[in-house]
């Protein structure tokens, strides 16, 4: 209804719509070198709806707030070192080093996301062209040109399931800011793969300090974000192990006689595990050690207090091998093995930044 509405507007205007140049320079010079966003967005997909603010900051940053679709109420930020996922409703947050946020197994991040990169996808369509129509009209009382972009072919993907192929972008544009009001992606039938519609746009925005800053409320439930597989660096060797986690990675100074080095697993800002073991022998004393702000693995409410090295430390036994853990503040440690408690403390104590062992 809104497109014949406006291809009437344009036949009793008398066709006064800009050239497809001027559309393109207009667009290109008002988005060119932007690297902020906030808006109001309203996605429709093929199986899913919601309505979003967005809030970007240099690409880095960002905050989602859902207010209507299936996660409404759902609050998604982006520090630049942490995303967090907040449910308030069901009091749970889901957090996961920022370096990941890509490999997040979560429709909450996926979906807001998406109605900034049509935003994207659709402008720079607008910009490289060709255009193959640009009409006058009105939209919501301001004028607008609505513009489309066709190709013989593909001319790119549709950032949603299965990365559709997309063959035309509809813009409706502006027509005193030069922002995108509404964008469409095409298939190849000219049917919407996705439409997205934006309103509060602003390309510069000036964001207060709080926006892009999180701190669970008390009693939140917080776990490990999912995300798709993430396959650890296989070390050989402790002169590898400081190469690719740095010189202040800890590992034990002391380990038992008849241990030696096995390797180390090591995904970047995640977690590092560090493996001894006997020659022809199964068992192992494992380190792992993680950021001391990301969630570890449960402790048993019976686990024992125990001391190691001034610090207050947890011990239990799993599956016939003693485990201790503890944090400094700055890392989480989880150390276990076979050996008597006694010796498990003594590695524990000698647990240390690697620098200048290797």
């Amino acid at each position: 209804m809104f497109i014949v509405l406006l291809v009437a507007a344009v036949l009793a205007a008398g066709c006064n719509a800009p050239s497809a140049a001027e559309v393109q320079t207009q667009v290109a010079r008002v988005h060119d070198g932007t690297a902020g966003f906030s808006a109001l967005v309203d996605l429709a997909a093929q199986d899913w709806n919601t309505t979003a603010r967005i809030s970007s900051e240099d690409g880095e940053r960002y905050r989602f707030e859902y207010l209507e679709g299936e996660y409404a109420g759902t609050l998604v930020v982006n520090d630049g070192r942490r995303v967090w996922i907040y449910d308030p409703t069901a009091g749970n947050a889901a957090v996961i080093p920022a370096a990941y946020a890509s490999s997040l197994f979560a429709d909450t991040v996926r979906q807001a996301q998406t109605g900034r990169e049509v935003y994207q996808a659709a402008v720079a369509a607008v910009v490289e062209g060709p255009l193959s129509s640009v009409a006058e009209g009105k939209c919501d009382g301001r004028p607008v040109y609505e513009v489309e972009v066709r190709g013989d072919g593909p001319i790119g993907t549709a950032p949603i399931g299965g990365r559709d192929e997309v063959y035309g972008v509809r813009a409706v544009i502006d027509a005193g800011a030069w922002t995108l009001v509404e964008a469409s992606l095409l298939d190849g039938g000219g049917r919407e793969v996705i439409a997205a519609q934006y309103a509060e746009v602003d390309l510069d925005p000036a964001f207060p300090a709080e926006t892009f800053v999180f701190e669970p409320p008390p009693g939140t439930n917080v776990t490990l974000a999912r995300t798709f597989a993430l396959t650890p660096i296989l070390v050989e060797s402790l002169d590898e192990l400081e190469t690719f986690a740095g010189p202040g990675i800890p590992a034990p100074s002391w380990i038992p006689e008849g241990y030696a080095f096995v390797e180390a697993h090591h995904i970047p800002a995640l977690s590092t595990t560090v493996i001894y073991a006997r020659e022809d022998d199964a068992d192992q004393i494992r380190l792992t050690v993680r950021p001391a702000d990301l969630p570890v693995p449960p402790v048993p409410e019976d686990a024992e207090e125990v001391m190691v090295d001034g610090v207050e430390a947890r011990y239990f036994r799993e599956d016939g091998a003693a485990i201790f853990v503890w944090s400094d503040g700055t890392t989480a440690y989880r150390l276990g093995g076979p050996e008597r408690r006694e010796v498990m403390v003594r590695i524990a104590t000698s647990v240390g930044p690697l620098e200048g062992r290797t």
